[in-house]
Order: structure tokens, then C-alpha cells, then sequence
């Protein structure tokens, strides 16, 4: 006499988890969806010349800060190095 096996029965948990995985992922397709369907109206103030010499300006000041604070830490760098220079030319 054959035994026939039963197929595993499937419990509440495994059921909603499913559901649920079912759910997030329709959620996430139509997320999706709607991300590339919205796209930002143009603006008038893109093609605005004072904004653009704004954004123009704005970056000036930051490559100007950028360089002020390069030269200042390697200034700071080399003060430290010949003092420590001295201090080994001492030693020795």
C-alpha cells in the first residue's frame, strides 16, 4: 500500500505574507508609474537672465571660497612642517 504525501498546507501567516509581498509590490510598479508620468512644468524663470547671472555669480564666490580655504590649509600644512622640521634639525 502506496502513502500518498499531502501537499504542505499553507498557514494563515504564510498566506497574508504573501498578500502583503503581493501588495508592496503592485505599490512600488505603480509608484513607479506616476514618477514618470509627473514631470515639472517648465518655468519661466529658467530662461531668466538675472537668475542665470545669479547661479553664475553664486558660483564664483564658491570657487573663491573653495580657494581661500585651500590656501589656508596649506599654509597651515607648511607652518607645521617647518616647525617640525626644526624641531628634528634640534634633535639631532
Amino acid at each position: 500500500m502506496a502513502v500518498m504525501k499531502q501537499p504542505p498546507v499553507r498557514t494563515d501567516i504564510q498566506a497574508q505574507a504573501k498578500v502583503v509581498r503581493i501588495i508592496d509590490e503592485n505599490q512600488i510598479r505603480i509608484a513607479r508609474r506616476e514618477r514618470k508620468r509627473s514631470s515639472p512644468p517648465l518655468k519661466p524663470e529658467w530662461n531668466d537672465h538675472e537668475a542665470k547671472r545669479k547661479r553664475r555669480v553664486a558660483k564664483y564666490k564658491r570657487y573663491e571660497t573653495e580657494g581661500k580655504v585651500k590656501s589656508s590649509l596649506n599654509e597651515g600644512f607648511r607652518t607645521f612642517k617647518i616647525a617640525c622640521i626644526k624641531v628634528v634639525a634640534t634633535l639631532v
